[in-house]
């Protein structure tokens, strides 16, 4: 494939600038290079990228920096070689970008004309040619935490509040988000926002640079709804938000509006700026897809999420991204539009407990049994679902319920003070209808009737942590994921669900959160380079969806799934839509396929070494869904071996399917209970 088209996909984040280069046929990143900013920046004296007061909780980068880095990763990308000693930049036909989220770019009234200097050639760098572009030299970062006086005038400035500001914007005010950090810089350093121009958000300042044709970049119309300032649904900037700024002269020069500009809802394509043609090789014909996008939803490409699919993050925190048809907003959770498709979006949860809240459990556990690692966790794991304990109890006992609450750090969702709660539950009739009613617990280190007969630590909390932290996460997909018509009191389930993260890598922890979630088409455990390198690598494709479409389709209108694709019972398809490992041979890392050998591995990771090309003359347009479905992407199917050993450490139980729903009858449970927490 020496000769074949080669895409650039970029990620700007916190520490770092990468990129990585994308086979069109294959789809597999044939190189990576990487720009450490601590590294390779050592004068500007930042800590993982970042400056950082902690009096203020200001959070800022430097813009030069990111400048010089630009330059420093062209300058290592023009040295790369392909098989015949030939520079892979001239293969390089279309570039796009995924960057840090929320942060924003001060530009001054004379940035256009510093930005026309990289329509021609020039000996100078781009710190020499763009350093005095700038109203101010630093970027607000994501870990920002100084601007609560701001996030309350936000959410004061709509009706309902913190659920006002939600349902309009996507999200409630939070500190990092970029209309509140613009609004104090406008309170706290007025004459710099005067002479602001335009503002951009990281994205779009990459963007801008790479173009190099005098012209801010649009924003990208859902990193944009990572700003507590853009009205989802009306596809307008807030009027009530921006009247925070200035009511006079919000279109006019000086004004909020005119600074922010437009929100680009359409991908389009522009050549690469001269200046990185002539100094480092890139074709003229290279164009630059825009808008650049957000990271998060970057990654939402780079996993091809369908509707219904869920990516699930474990680490030290939780993160949980899915796709959704429906306009769902909550101010305990994020809604962005797709970065694409203009029919769906994006949901996003973030959880502060995760795996440290497991490890306590693992660590008293290992104290009481004189035992290390993950062992006796999975062995208790593996015993209660193979028991078919549910909530703590086996199925004669449906009317009993065991709900723990595994908060060691305080948490987002629900948005709570720190603490381990326990809840024992009986049902009971009451007024001819089954109802819930305590029988015990222990609540901020007291104690009612029955919990320590019932309560069994830390044996229980094995279980009882997962099963909780699923039911949290299933009540919020299960509202992100219904269709309008069904809202109240809908329990819709999610399509599929991938694991990614460093507990993705224990078998028994995914497999019992899948039975609270019980997807309808199964688990997964996402490989490869996909997760390790997914917003640069969601950048690749979000260009190669560009370059394949038809090309009389503009291109993210989100028409409808083609006819065939409705046919084969297929609208939206995720990550592997496609795919079907076989039977298991014994463990998760030796999986055998039986349906397609010439497009997976066997070896645990199933990474896609072909696919077809794309037939544009066949529909007159091509939805993302379309497209999305001729990439299955690295996965593992994660299922039952009900002939593994107890010593395997692996889990055995009988399959949840669509009929068998265990956790349906006790989502309502787990929110009954987190109403008793203490705020």
């Amino acid at each position: 494939m020496s000769n074949s088209s080669l895409f650039l996909g970029l990620d700007l984040s916190t520490q770092q600038l990468k990129g990585v280069i994308v086979e069109s046929v294959s789809l597999v990143t044939i190189s990576k290079i990487i720009v450490d900013f601590d590294h390779d920046f050592p004068k500007y004296k930042t800590t993982k990228g970042v400056y950082v007061d902690q009096k203020s909780m200001e959070v800022h980068a430097p813009v030069d920096m990111w400048l010089e880095a630009i330059d420093l990763f062209f300058l290592r990308l023009s040295c790369l070689k392909d098989e015949n000693n030939e520079p892979l930049v001239t293969r390089i036909k279309f570039i796009s970008g995924a960057c840090q989220q929320h942060g924003s770019v001060f530009w001054n009234s004379e940035a256009t004309q510093h930005l026309r200097k990289l329509s021609s050639k020039t000996e100078m760098n781009l710190l020499e040619l763009l350093h005095d572009a700038f109203s101010w030299n630093k970027s607000p970062n994501w870990q920002d935490r100084s601007t609560q006086s701001q996030c309350e005038a936000f959410e004061n400035a709509v009706e309902g509040g913190a659920e006002g500001l939600a349902q309009i914007t996507g999200s409630k005010a939070h500190h990092r988000f970029t209309g509140p950090q613009i609004l104090k810089l406008k309170q706290n350093n007025p004459s710099i926002y005067e002479s602001t121009s335009r503002i951009s958000l990281v994205s779009s300042f990459l963007a801008t640079v790479l173009t190099g044709n005098g012209k801010i970049q649009e924003l990208d119309r859902s990193d944009a709804c990572g700003m507590n300032m853009w009205d989802i649904q009306k596809k307008e900037w807030c009027k009530e938000i921006t009247e925070l700024f200035d009511k006079d002269c919000l279109n006019s020069d000086g004004g909020i509006i005119a600074k922010l500009g437009r929100v680009k809802e359409t991908q389009s394509a522009e050549p690469i700026a001269v200046y990185f043609a002539e100094k480092y090789g890139l074709k003229s014909s290279c164009q630059v897809v825009t808008p650049f996008t957000g990271d998060n939803p970057a990654t939402v490409l780079a996993q091809a999420l369908g509707h219904g699919d869920v990516i699930i993050s474990l680490g030290t925190s939780t993160t949980v991204l899915v796709v959704s048809k429906t306009y769902a907003p909550s101010s305990q959770y994020h809604i962005f539009n797709h970065p694409i498709d203009q029919d769906s979006y994006m949901g996003m949860v973030c959880y502060s407990n995760g795996s440290l809240a497991r490890e306590k459990i693992r660590d008293a556990l290992n104290l009481k049994y004189f035992t290390n690692g993950w062992f006796k966790f999975d062995d208790i794991l593996q015993a209660r679902m193979k028991d078919g304990i549910v909530m703590g109890y086996g199925k004669n006992h449906l009317n009993q319920a065991k709900v723990g609450i595994y908060f060691p750090m305080a948490e987002i969702v629900p948005p709570v003070k720190a603490q381990t709660n326990y809840y024992s539950w009986r049902q009971s009739y009451s007024n001819s209808k089954k109802e819930w009613h305590l029988s015990g617990y222990t609540h901020e280190g007291k104690d009612r009737g029955d919990i320590d007969e019932e309560w069994h630590h830390p044996e229980d909390d094995v279980l009882g942590i997962i099963e909780s932290q699923g039911l949290s996460i299933r009540e919020r997909l299960s509202t992100m994921l219904s269709s309008k018509e069904s809202l109240e009191g809908s329990r819709d389930q999610p399509r599929r669900v991938y694991f990614v993260g460093g507990t993705s890598a224990n078998t028994g922890i995914c497999l019992a959160l899948g039975r609270v979630l019980n997807p309808l088409e199964g688990m997964f455990r996402l490989t490869g380079e996909r997760t390790r390198d997914a917003c640069a690598y969601g950048a690749a494709l979000k260009a190669i969806y560009y370059a394949e479409r038809p090309t009389n389709t503009p291109c993210g209108l989100g028409s409808e799934v083609s006819a065939g694709s409705a046919k084969a019972g297929v609208s939206a398809v995720g990550a592997a839509q496609l795919i079907n490992l076989g039977e298991k041979s014994g463990d998760f890392g030796n999986e055998k396929n039986t349906t397609q050998p010439h497009i997976f591995s066997n070896k645990g990771k199933h990474e896609m070494v072909h696919r077809p090309p794309m037939h544009k003359s066949d529909e007159s347009s091509m939805s993302y869904n379309d497209f999305i479905k001729q990439y299955p992407g690295a996965v593992e199917r994660l299922q039952e071996d009900k002939n593994l050993r107890s010593s395997d450490h692996k889990v055995s139980y009988e399959r949840t399917t669509e009929d068998q729903d265990l956790y349906a009858p006790y989502i309502d449970l787990y929110l009954q209970t987190e109403k008793l927490l203490q705020k």
